[in-house]
Parts: C-alpha cells; sequence; structure tokens
C-alpha cells in the first residue's frame, strides 16, 4: 500500500518536476509534447497496462530521460516480471535522482523501498559443480562462463534452461522453472568438468610424441625368383620330354608295316621310353605351371616393400622377411615329384 502510494506521488508532482529537469536543456526537445506522452503513459499505468505504458516511457527516454521517466520504466518492467531489468533501472533511477535531488526527491523516497522489496523477489539460481570442481556454464543462451565450485545467479522468475559446455559443445543439462522468491539449487554432474582442464590422455593406443617419419623395408624377392626359375625349368624340361615322347614315336613307327600295327617287337623298349618321356612331360608342364603361379604370389607378398611409421625419440619395430626356400624335383616312371621348403626365423 505504502509503494502504491508513493507511486501516486510522483505521478501528481512529476509534471512539474520535469519542467525543471527538462528547462535546462531544453533545446530542439518539445517539452509539451514530451509531458503529454508522459501524462498518457501514467493513464495506461493506472489501468495496469504495463506494456503500452512501458513503450509511452521509453520512447520519452529516447528524447529526453530523468529520474521520473527512468524509475517508471522500472516499474513497467517490474509488473511485467522483468525483476532483473526492474532492479536495474531502480538502481539508475536512485542515481540520476541523487544527481538533482531538489527535483526527484519522489524518486529518492520510492526507489530504495523498490529495490528492498525486489531483493526479496528476484529467485536466484544456486550453481554448484559436483566435487568442487569448475564447468562452463549457459544459463537461457547466455554463456556465464567458468564456474568455480558454487556461484549463485539472480534470474526472472518463469522457466529456465541450463546448459554445460563440454570439449566445445553445449549440452542442455536441466530445464527449471522458479517462482518469485525462490533460491533453487542446481548440481552440475562431475562429468561436466573433465575438459575444463583439457582432455586426459589416453594410455591405450596413444600416439607417440615427436615427428614422424616413415621408414621402407626392401621386401625379399629371392623365394619368389627361386620359385619362377625351377617352374621355368619344368616347362623347359616338359617340352624337352615332348620332343623325346615324339622321337620315340617316329622310331617305332619306322618298324611297323602299318601305321601302328606290325611293329617290330625289338622295339618294345622304345615304346614304354616314349611313354614315360610323356608322363614326364606332363608332370614337369604341371609343376612348372604351379611354380610359377607361386612365384607370382610371393613376389607380391614377402617381395613386397614394407613401409612402417616411427616417430623420433620413441621406439619403432621393422619386420623384416629373411627366408630361404629349397625345391627339388624328382621324376619317375609315375609322373614327377616337386618337394620344397622354406628355412627362415
Amino acid at each position: 500500500m505504502a509503494a502504491a502510494l508513493g507511486i501516486a506521488a510522483l505521478v501528481v508532482s512529476y509534471d512539474g518536476g520535469v519542467k525543471t529537469a527538462v528547462a535546462q536543456e531544453a533545446g530542439d526537445v518539445d517539452l509539451d509534447a514530451l509531458r503529454k506522452r508522459f501524462r498518457e503513459g501514467m493513464t495506461l499505468e493506472s489501468k495496469q497496462a504495463w506494456q503500452e505504458a512501458l513503450t509511452v516511457f521509453e520512447e520519452v527516454a529516447k528524447k529526453k530521460m530523468s529520474p521520473h521517466v527512468r524509475f517508471h520504466i522500472a516499474l513497467c518492467n517490474e509488473h511485467l516480471g522483468r525483476l532483473k531489468t526492474a532492479r536495474v533501472g531502480y538502481q539508475e533511477a536512485l542515481k540520476l535522482a541523487q544527481a538533482e535531488p531538489e527535483n526527484a526527491k519522489e524518486v529518492l523516497d520510492s526507489a530504495p523501498a523498490r529495490l528492498a522489496d525486489l531483493e526479496q523477489q528476484i529467485p536466484v539460481l544456486v550453481l554448484k559443480v559436483a566435487d568442487a570442481g569448475a564447468a562452463e556454464l549457459v544459463v537461457d543462451g547466455d554463456n556465464i562462463g567458468l564456474i568455480d565450485k558454487r556461484s549463485e545467479l539472480l534470474v526472472d522468475p518463469g522457466p529456465h534452461e541450463i546448459s554445460v559446455v563440454e570439449g566445445g559443445r553445449t549440452t542442455p543439462l536441466r530445464k527449471v522453472t522458479v517462482l518469485a522468491g525462490e533460491r533453487l539449487e542446481i548440481v552440475v554432474p562431475a562429468r561436466a568438468t573433465e575438459d575444463v582442464a583439457g582432455p586426459k590422455p589416453d594410455p591405450i593406443g596413444s600416439k607417440p610424441e615427436g615427428p614422424v617419419h616413415s621408414e621402407t623395408t626392401p621386401g625379399n624377392k629371392i623365394p619368389s625368383f627361386v620359385v619362377g626359375a625351377v617352374g621355368i625349368a619344368g616347362l623347359v624340361g616338359s617340352g624337352v620330354m615332348i620332343g623325346l615322347r615324339q622321337a620315340s614315336i617316329s622310331e617305332v613307327r619306322d618298324g611297323c608295316s602299318g601305321t601302328d600295327t606290325g611293329c617290330d617287337p625289338a622295339l618294345k623298349d622304345v615304346a614304354e621310353r616314349g611313354q614315360q618321356y610323356e608322363y614326364a612331360a606332363w608332370g614337369l608342364g604341371i609343376g612348372g605351371l604351379a611354380c610359377v603361379g607361386a612365384a607370382t604370389a610371393l613376389f607380391f607378398t614377402i617381395g613386397q616393400d614394407k613401409t612402417s611409421a616411427a616417430a623420433t625419440g620413441g621406439p619403432s619395430t621393422t619386420t623384416r622377411s629373411n627366408r630361404n626356400v629349397e625345391l627339388a624335383f624328382s621324376v619317375g616312371p609315375t609322373g614327377v615329384t616337386l618337394a620344397g621348403a622354406f628355412f627362415g626365423p
């Protein structure tokens, strides 16, 4: 009730006060128009049309600010629920009134009471970081910076959203609604503090320090060359065996009365030898082709150059292929046998 009477007194006395305050710096300002607009704002206030009154007072303030105008802007913001803004407005109105106390006695009398009332009404968010850590927080889209252990933040009544900044990303933490005069404690989880001091090194799979260079280890091509040479020898041997077979067939056919009939029995050994040559040709040909294929595979596996990355100042491991190969052919009456073995560490 006392506050309402104080405001009513301001309404009555404002006209005379503004005349004195504005007259000192009249310039191009239309004082009569300003007084008229101010009275319109007061009328809207009496009807509790706070937003409309605020618009009028802010229009007057753009042309001429005074303790009375600033006070009523704060009063409108207070009734619109913008308690933080109203608190700042009352403080500014009081400061202006103290600079010209003879023209703003009503503001000097009323502003302290309004401020004292707001101090009891403005909600407080008590932000507390778990484990006495620190975290970077964002409240209603505004980054409030690093919170160390505990901090109190004045807010307006209503809904609010608290987010935490972790690793450069803003993650919503909690949505709350506070009432006038309420103190609400919010605990930020300990996980939100990990990125404040920087990421911790990963002991498993961590990269060595220092500049990285590449080391190329030549592959061991000897096995592929040896196996390839044996394969080529086998193919050549197969060709030789085919030539000997054909010679044996010709020799037998020369002693026959027909193409392959009426042959001389004395040439039986020549015919059998020609058959062995055929077996050998097949064995050497197949073995030669197998060796050529194996040589190709060896060339593109253990024969390839190896590239490994190592960091200066750290241990590096290089794997070298140092294997030897041993192959042997044996030709018998039933075919050709290929035997081989690799030796190495």
